[in-house]
């Protein structure tokens, strides 16, 4: 297969997947508050449920998915996706769907995501040369938001006049297309012994031979501080996304009385911020150094989430302060994963990405089940808007952990001297924290930072 089709294939596949995911992320929200009148301990549990999973497979995944091409996996989880979204399907045409059965789905479908999140972190250093790592992640996240400026707006009104049911059943065909996609993508991949031994030559801070003492160096020298760092960052940040999301579409449905068609407009202006964002990030990396970047970042996210809630009070503007927020946040956000997308696709190379990668969706997903359920725990106790301000102080503890100074950067190097000194010998390699994405992510985020 030639290098164009392969990656004709990887961006068509990478629309369809994002695609499916809005539509995913949409129609449960609409199930859960409207179609079964689910309170906030509903969402919560749901939200929970779908990424437990990250907090107990990420870790021995990572170590494990390294063997297999990434296509394969991901064509794996895509009909694993399609295979749950029937099921659904089939529950709400007969009338048998209940909270527990969308509890169920959702925990499996948080499995299928765990492998999907790695495998697709660890594909676009296989697809493209390091030299093009950084336009290739600005332009994924480019088309993973793009996808959102159109699709939440369109759902969101068809969720108004049709129900989850069409939906639905476009998820479901758009997933089963992903799994073609991708078995077809598979022939055109590198085999992972190839990259292995590719990457076993560049290895740095003394991380050479056995795969258990890779796995150690991922977290010494300057490099593992900025991880660490970095996961700590995740860490509250995910917790406080997730604790919010639990109660966010109770509070612009019930509280601000935004209809569903509103709702999905607002998600619109947030993939229009996360396009600018993708479309700036690269600019913006060559100008700030790291910790001004994930700081100022966090400040940000502080003001958006400061802003929803004061949303309450605007009255008749209500929307637009939702929209204005939503659209600040996506661009702040799709700033910062590109960032790291580059960033952990240069510093971490071989055997050590799909390790990195499961060390950051443990922390930054394996975070969100308490977060979901205490958000929606705090939602019933407290109420959704009081909520708000606990994901506000989270944000603010992200804030000082991202002010901490801390790895090679911090130490009067540029921002371009430091990436240069901490990736320049090796070759591609690619990672992913939250995309829009996402869901994270593809995903996350969404409502959750890929």
């Amino acid at each position: 297969m030639s290098v164009n089709t392969s990656r004709t294939l990887y961006w068509s596949s990478t629309v369809s997947m994002a695609v499916t995911a809005l539509f995913i992320s949409q129609s449960n929200d609409f199930i859960l508050v409207k179609t079964l009148a689910g309170t906030p301990s509903d969402v919560g549990v749901a939200n929970a449920l779908e990424t437990a999973a990250f907090l107990v497979l990420s870790l021995p995944a990572g170590r494990l998915l390294v063997r297999w091409r990434t296509a394969s996996i991901q064509a794996v989880t895509a009909a694993g996706d399609a295979l749950l979204l029937a099921v659904l399907l089939g529950a709400l045409v007969q009338g048998t769907l209940t909270v527990p059965l969308l509890w169920t789905l959702s925990a499996a479908a948080g499995v299928f995501a765990v492998a999907h999140g790695i495998a697709s972190s660890s594909m676009v250093s296989r697809m493209f040369e390091e030299s093009l790592l950084a336009k290739a992640a600005s332009r994924r996240s480019a088309l993973v938001q793009t996808c959102g400026i159109v699709i939440p707006a369109l759902s969101g009104l068809t969720l108004e006049a049709a129900g989850p049911s069409p939906l639905v059943a476009a998820a479901l065909l758009l997933a089963s297309l992903s799994a073609v996609l991708m078995l077809r993508l598979r022939t055109g991949e590198p085999k992972p012994e190839e990259i292995d031994s590719d990457g076993a030559a560049a290895r740095r801070d003394g991380d050479q031979g056995s795969p258990s003492r890779q796995g150690r160096g991922i977290v010494q020298g300057p490099r593992g501080r900025q991880l660490l760092a970095l996961s700590a960052a995740l860490l509250l940040s995910n917790s406080g996304l997730a604790l919010g999301s639990s109660v966010t579409t109770v509070y612009e449905n019930r509280i601000l009385g935004l209809g569903f068609d509103a709702i999905g407009a607002a998600v619109a202006a947030g993939a229009v911020g996360g396009v600018l964002g993708a479309l700036a990030a690269e600019p913006l990396m060559a100008r700030i150094s790291g910790r001004v970047l994930r700081s100022g970042t966090c400040a940000v996210l502080g003001l958006c989430v400061a802003v929803l809630w004061a949303a309450a009070d605007t009255g008749e503007l209500a929307f637009w302060a939702v929209a204005g927020q939503s659209a600040l946040y996506g661009f702040v956000m799709s700033v910062f994963n590109v960032a790291i997308f580059t960033w952990a696709s240069t510093a971490f190379r071989g055997r050590e990405t799909p390790r990195v990668m499961g060390l950051l969706q443990t922390v930054g997903y394996g975070s969100v089940p308490a977060g979901a359920l205490a958000g929606g725990a705090l939602g019933d106790v407290i109420g959704p808007r009081q909520t708000l301000l606990v994901w506000l102080v989270l944000v603010l503890a992200a804030l000082a952990v991202a002010l901490l100074p801390v790895g090679r950067e911090e130490s009067g190097e540029t921002p371009s001297e430091a990436r240069g000194s901490e990736a320049a010998p090796a070759p591609g390699r690619v990672d992913r924290v939250a995309d829009g994405g996402s869901r994270p992510s593809e995903s996350p985020p969404a409502r959750v930072a890929e």
